[in-house]
């Protein structure tokens, strides 16, 4: 009648995790997480960066397109009006043509300047770019080697942004040719 009382064995299974191992998948988790956010502000401030390059672009191309198409004794003015921006009337000076394009000189280069809001926040400075853009005219006329008037239209431009908390200098040249004979 009396039954025994059975004591737990000692081999009895027991299912669930301990604390150094919820610790560890806790590391684990946390560096591969920690890399996958360090990869996304990567790819932001990538982006970011070139919204504003993109921008700094599409004004300069703006501008070589409008040279192209003003009247070619005006591209013998400083500065050279008649040209728009952001649907304002607009002007470029000038600059001697330097030995070397990309680099320009520092001691005769005439900078024309802007301030672009890239992101239409005026009380906000910070996002604003900073581009400078430098007009050379080189006059590649050479009637020996059979070309009529004509003019080589560089534009260096540089813009500086913050993008994504980082400070960043963009800088290129772009070039074209114009001649008195329309070109379409």
């Amino acid at each position: 009648m009396f039954s025994k009382s059975k004591t737990p064995s000692k081999t009895t299974n027991r299912s669930g995790v301990t604390l150094v191992e919820i610790m560890v998948s806790m590391f684990i988790l946390g560096v591969g997480f920690t890399g996958l956010f360090s990869g996304f502000l990567h790819t932001r401030r990538l982006a970011q960066g070139s919204i504003y390059q993109n921008t700094a672009s599409t004004i300069a191309y703006s501008y070589l397109e409008q040279l192209k198409s003003v009247e070619f004794s005006s591209l013998d003015d400083n500065p050279i009006i008649g040209l728009m921006s952001e649907g304002n009337d607009d002007s470029l000076n000038v600059s001697p043509t330097p030995t070397n394009f990309t680099t320009g000189n520092n001691a005769t280069d005439v900078v024309n300047s802007f301030t672009i809001d890239i992101n239409n926040t005026p009380s906000n400075e910070d996002d604003d770019m900073a581009l400078r853009v430098f007009l050379y005219l080189d006059d590649i006329t050479s009637e020996a080697n059979g070309i009529g008037e004509s003019r080589q239209i560089v534009i260096r431009y540089e813009a500086d942004f913050i993008a994504a908390g980082y400070d960043q200098t963009f800088t290129n040249v772009i070039r074209s040719i114009r001649s008195e004979t329309p070109t379409f």
